[in-house]
């Protein structure tokens, strides 16, 4: 049995209908832009007038045919039809036709044999021989000549099919096919050749399209510093846009060379000639001699999450998908994710998210609504993640869901599915979650033909800005290449503000390694965490517009000073640098507490205030001989006389927190107030007295 890989037909979405029947896809092949993947030597494939040519030259046995996978809603009635001209055979029976492929591999032949006026149904099987389905019908009304054309229509309706050649029905049966149908074929049998034209498929239905989508987007292939002579695939780009991970297939550079599947390699993006410098292997752990890939990265790109499982040794293990950290020496050894109840049937595809409090699959399950859905598994604690959740039924269909990819902004959703109207088998699709349950989602929007073709599209991944995507397409050579594509406001994620800088030692202002952690301002729920780069202290984390967050830094026997900001008014993404310190636990320590409010001119502390309060009532409940000053400062505007009293409020509102609601020992914490005396900052403008106005506390005793 010979089969053509997936060519790509001339697709038209027409809103023209036929008598009531509404053109889903049209090709006349006159732009004559099939695909097809090395051929058999004995099948020739081409064009002739404007026509698809079929010219099969085996010597019997079996049939060929060349595939497309066309969107088919099984809940409502379609029909498709196109022209067959015999132009040459060496043989009486020679035949040719449809193929319809059904879901349990059950695959259906409408046969015409021209020479012989005849039409039949057959059918096979995976493992069986090709079997009749019906008894041969004869009809005087097919045409039997060399160079007469023959149109065949095949009609599914009421659970009823039907077949007609040349406007005249020569079958009807129960519809056999169900609901299974979705792959359609051209059909030759052996010694002789065919033209086939005017490809037609009746179904009434709509693309699903964002708002103000051109249809046409700029792709970039992102050149020979990147893609190889071999095929390129799973693009991921790390959030800040900086660094770009893929993985070549059978290159000799690979680790196990020309027969090692793949291999991780990246590339870092180049600020002064605006392009992509050349690939570098990502090296041992990482790349081994199995297939190796990059599925995720935090948007501090100090933690990669990893196709398969490794070995303690750093070898191959079994599939699945781990976590690897950098270290100050490279990437430590993956580790397995500890996940609950982890099943699957199928191949898998990851994601996890920005805020590293989820990861998201495709994968098969017993709760799946199809074959291979989308769930989510949440972070439990430290490497501990909880059992899959299915999306539900806004997303996962009754076909497959596949690469998933969760926007910076950790509520834009892409992914590719065959079980929505497409332009090929699977198109790549955007959804947004509408809350926190993970079950609510918006009704997914196909990205449009800028970024799907008539072919298998998928493994869509972006930045966190949103302005390029990156995808893996085929290039003028039938190579799989990666490429760049532009995208419009339409098809992009939330705005989300991408926060960087390095972690220091306050006392020496050396760069630290700490844990990061972001939370809600105002109930100190922590939103996400990353972690600084071991050797120069860098962290990055994202943001998502619409709340106040507090961010610092943690450390063992270092104290945070947090920072915060509000990206409530954030409507386009933003980059803002702001250096993060830790200041060491040692008498005679200064630290200012920057997430503590007043009202204008008042001393009762605000809500958003108290989780700071709480983390140093932590520290002192750590170390329970440990005396702290509370510090009371203002800027410079009125009198100063009343920013003395005001400045000693404050602090004593701050010590009366941690002494009558947290319960620390009164004894040990005392306050004052400075009012204007202590500037940090010139009093000349607002920002200046910003800084001004503000708590501290020194460390008095251990």
């Amino acid at each position: 049995m010979k089969k053509l890989l997936l060519p790509i037909l001339t697709l038209f979405i027409s809103l023209h209908a036929f008598g009531q029947e509404k053109i889903w896809f049209k090709d006349d092949f006159s732009k004559k832009d099939w695909y097809y993947n090395k051929p058999p030597a004995d099948i020739v494939y081409g064009y002739e007038n404007d026509a698809y040519v079929i010219d099969n030259k085996t010597t019997g046995g079996s049939y060929s045919w060349s595939n497309k996978s066309i969107f088919t809603d099984k809940n409502k009635p379609f029909k498709m039809e196109a022209s067959f001209k015999l132009l040459s055979s060496e043989q009486l029976e020679a035949s040719h036709g449809f193929c319809v492929y059904a879901k349990n591999q059950q695959y259906y032949f409408f046969i015409i044999q021209p020479q012989k006026q005849t039409f039949q149904l057959r059918s096979w099987k995976k493992g069986e021989n090709v079997k009749d389905f019906s008894s041969p019908v004869v009809k005087d009304f097919i045409k039997k000549d060399l160079n007469e054309t023959n149109k065949l229509q095949v009609k599914f309706s009421q659970n009823k099919l039907q077949v007609s050649i040349n406007g005249q029905e020569v079958y009807t049966t129960t519809n056999i096919l169900s609901d299974k149908v979705g792959n359609y074929a051209f059909l030759t049998g052996y010694k002789h050749k065919v033209a086939i034209d005017d490809f037609i498929f009746y179904q009434d239905n709509t693309i699903n399209i964002a708002a103000n989508t051109p249809r046409v987007l700029e792709k970039k292939n992102l050149g020979k510093g990147i893609n190889t002579p071999y095929a390129e695939t799973a693009p991921y780009v790390a959030p800040d846009g900086k660094t770009l991970y893929y993985s070549t297939q059978n290159s000799p550079e690979n680790t196990g060379g020309e027969k090692d599947g793949d291999e991780i390699y990246y590339s870092e993006w180049d600020e002064t000639k605006k392009t992509w410098k050349p690939k570098k292997n990502m090296g041992f752990p990482l790349n081994n001699s199995g297939n190796n890939a990059v599925i995720s990265s935090t948007p501090d790109n100090n933690t990669l999450l990893l196709m398969h499982k490794y070995k303690a040794d750093g070898s191959p293990g079994t599939s699945g998908f781990s976590i690897s950290n950098r270290t100050t020496t490279g990437w430590e050894v993956p580790k397995d994710v500890d996940m609950e109840d982890f099943v699957s049937k199928s191949t898998n595809e990851f994601c996890l998210s920005s805020d590293k409090k989820a990861i998201l699959m495709s994968v098969e399950r017993d709760e799946s609504i199809g074959g291979k859905d989308i769930f989510v598994s949440f972070n439990k604690g430290g490497n501990k993640w909880s059992k899959p959740m299915n999306l539900g039924d806004v997303v996962n269909t009754g076909e497959d869901e596949v690469s998933p990819f969760l926007a910076a902004d950790g509520v834009t959703l892409y992914y590719s599915t065959s079980g929505l109207p497409t332009y090929g088998s699977h198109d790549v699709f955007m959804t947004k979650r509408l809350d926190d349950t993970w079950k609510n989602w918006s009704k997914p929007q196909n990205l449009g033909e800028g970024i799907n073709t008539t072919g298998w599209d998928a493994y869509f991944k972006l930045s966190a800005s949103g302005e390029y995507a990156y995808m893996t397409l085929v290039n003028g050579d039938d190579k799989l290449d990666i490429y760049s594509i532009k995208l419009p406001n339409s098809l992009k994620p939330e705005p989300v503000v991408l926060i960087y800088g390095t972690v220091y030692n306050l006392k020496t202002k050396k760069p630290m390694s700490a844990d990061i952690t972001y939370r809600d301002l105002k109930s100190d729920k922590e939103l996400g965490a990353a972690i600084s780069n071991p050797k120069d202290g860098a962290y990055k984390i994202i943001l998502p517009a619409g709340k106040v967050y507090s961010f610092l830094a943690e450390k063992t026997d270092f104290i945070a000073v947090s920072q915060n900001i509000s990206t409530q008014k954030i409507t386009t993404y933003k980059e803002i640098k702001q250096d993060l310190y830790l200041a060491p636990i040692e008498v005679g320590e200064n630290i200012r507490l920057n997430n503590i409010f007043f009202d204008f001119d008042k001393y009762e502390l605000r809500p958003e205030s108290f989780g700071d309060l709480n983390r140093l009532a932590k520290v002192l409940q750590d170390d329970p001989t440990m005396k702290i000053e509370i510090e009371g400062h203002t800027d410079n505007v009125g009198l100063a006389a009343k920013n003395q009293m005001l400045s000693e409020n404050r602090a004593k509102a701050v010590a009366e927190y941690l002494v009558q609601k947290i319960g620390i020992d009164a004894s040990r914490i005392s306050y004052k107030g400075y009012g204007l005396t202590k500037p940090i900052a010139p009093n000349t403008t607002e920002e200046g007295r910003k800084q001004n106005r503000r708590v501290e506390f020194t460390i008095l005793s251990k």
